[in-house]
């Protein structure tokens, strides 16, 4: 059975993400819209996730007088 995906409906499930602390299957188009959780192959077996390359992130701090 294939899943169809739980944010625009239209394309066959390729992920399943975490949306602000929900799990759905996602298309490829939206697929990106959250944090991958698990990459689906074409016959629907789970496979190993995918990282997206991480930018540096830098730390600031701000000090604000009473």
């Amino acid at each position: 059975m294939k899943l169809s995906c739980d944010i625009c409906g239209r394309g066959e499930a390729r992920a399943i993400i975490l949306i602000e602390g929900a799990k759905m299957v996602a298309c490829g188009r939206c697929m990106h819209n959250g944090k991958i959780l698990h990459r689906l192959d074409d016959e629907g077996a789970e496979i190993a996730p995918r990282h997206a390359p991480r930018g540096n992130i830098e730390a600031s701090e701000e000090i604000v007088e009473k």
